[in-house]
């Protein structure tokens, strides 16, 4: 089994952070599918609750809340530097840390 290292992967993700977004053409390619697939069969153009483990810079966040009506955007990510990305919003509720100690709302 292999043991990965939560701090090293974290520090490796803020490291990158300012230019990810830029370099990340195939994740953002799989959130514009991944959109069209959720606006072909979801008959809901709101929804409820969303939650995001993982945001980063947002590429999928700010697509769900381009598409659609969100009542309330859990989003969880290693560092809080990521929160930089998002403007201020009552909508978005922020999990902070390792998805796998953290309780889910």
């Amino acid at each position: 089994m292999v043991k990965i290292d939560k701090l090293k992967v974290a520090q490796c993700f803020e490291k990158a952070a300012k230019s990810y977004t830029e370099h990340a053409i195939a994740q953002k390619q799989i959130c514009q599918n991944l959109i069209g697939l959720m606006q072909e069969h979801l008959s809901e153009k709101s929804l409820d609750n969303v939650f995001e483990i993982g945001c980063g810079s947002g590429n999928l966040s700010h697509l769900l809340m381009q598409h659609f009506a969100i009542k309330q955007l859990f989003l969880n990510d290693l560092y809080p530097e990521v929160q930089q990305h998002f403007s201020e919003s009552k909508k978005i509720e922020w999990l902070i840390g390792d998805i796998e100690q953290l309780d889910f709302p």
